[in-house]
């Protein structure tokens, strides 16, 4: 299974149990979610960005969403800011050239929200940024590992869902010579070389000229 071939209808459906997901996953985990210091296990679930393009602006949606139950428009907001950055990010690491590539949805995961979060929420606990930061970044290395393995263990290794990367190399086609099994085939025609001989007669001469056009491609 290709983590591409989904339909339109398919992609909205897996964004809302996602986001359904997300926000079920805060709300058990509240206690120690919000606050000073907080583990915040749904985010991630930011890793399936890297499996499934799609899911970036679901997940800040999600996250926006869920930051409803703190209470704090300020992080309301803020909680759509860092969900798209950081899941987007996690989308982006897909273009690099490795298979190690996925190995920074860890760092990603921690150090996105772990520096950014303490913005805002240095002003609504009236808590140092530093002491937020620190806290945060311990906070969310167990997130960003549950990450991780889910991507590449769950994913890609029990559910066999193939987590690639588009390649800029364009795949290059051999031509084929025209035959009954190529038309049988569906071979496309700009695929098939034929081979025609074209016979130039002149006035009064009997002699015959063939000029064989090879390798001609329709």
């Amino acid at each position: 299974m290709l983590a591409f071939n989904m339909s339109k209808t398919k992609k909205i459906a897996f964004s809302g149990i996602i986001i359904a997901l997300y926000i079920v996953i805060m709300y058990f985990t509240s206690s120690f979610a919000f606050g000073a210091f907080q583990i915040r296990i749904a985010t991630a679930l930011y890793s399936l960005s890297y499996a499934f393009p799609f899911l970036v602006l679901p997940l800040a949606l999600a996250n926006m969403l869920s930051n409803i139950l703190s209470g704090q428009i300020l992080d309301v907001i803020g909680g759509f800011v860092i969900g798209l950055l950081t899941s987007g990010a996690i989308c982006l690491v897909r273009r690099i050239p490795s298979k190690w590539g996925s190995l920074l949805i860890v760092p990603i995961i921690i150090l996105l929200p772990g520096f950014i979060v303490p913005i805002w929420l240095s002003k609504i606990l009236s808590v140092p940024y530093w002491v937020l930061v620190a806290s945060l970044l311990v906070g969310q290395i167990i997130p960003a590992i549950v990450g991780y393995l889910f991507i590449t263990i769950i994913l890609e290794r029990i559910v066999k869902i193939k987590v690639y990367k588009p390649s800029k190399r364009k795949a290059e086609t051999l031509p084929v010579e025209l035959s009954d099994n190529n038309i049988d085939n569906n071979i496309p025609e700009s695929d098939i070389i034929v081979s025609t001989k074209k016979r130039v007669f002149e006035d009064d001469d009997a002699d015959e000229k063939e000029e064989e056009e090879d390798e001609k491609i329709l």
